[in-house]
């Protein structure tokens, strides 16, 4: 999936730099409403495991919880939404990002 094409829940394919104000700018409130917790909770479902705490699969699980809960709800999401950078990119482009805290 190209970076620079958002896909709406529709179907319909458009560039990120086709979106309108208001599109851009919920796009990114809903992802950080939905992906933004979700980075704390599965960090918290790794931490429960019951390994043997000397094996690498406790050695691997906690790192990886570890970089869970090191990162940003922003780093999160840019993880697992390829457009997100692009996105962002726009929002400050279009000097709007003063929008997303209202």
């Amino acid at each position: 999936m190209s970076e620079h094409i958002w896909t709406t829940r529709e179907g319909i394919k458009t560039k990120i730099t086709e979106l309108g104000d208001s599109h851009i700018i919920n796009i990114v409130k809903m992802l950080r409403r939905s992906l933004g917790p979700q980075r704390m909770n599965l960090a918290m479902s790794m931490i429960g495991h019951s390994f043997d705490p000397e094996s690498m699969a406790a050695y691997y699980t906690e790192r990886d919880s570890d970089i869970l809960m090191m990162m940003t709800d922003d780093e999160f999401i840019e993880e697992q939404v390829p457009q997100y950078g692009q996105l962002m990119a726009e929002i400050y482009k279009r000097g709007l990002d003063s929008r997303l805290e209202a």
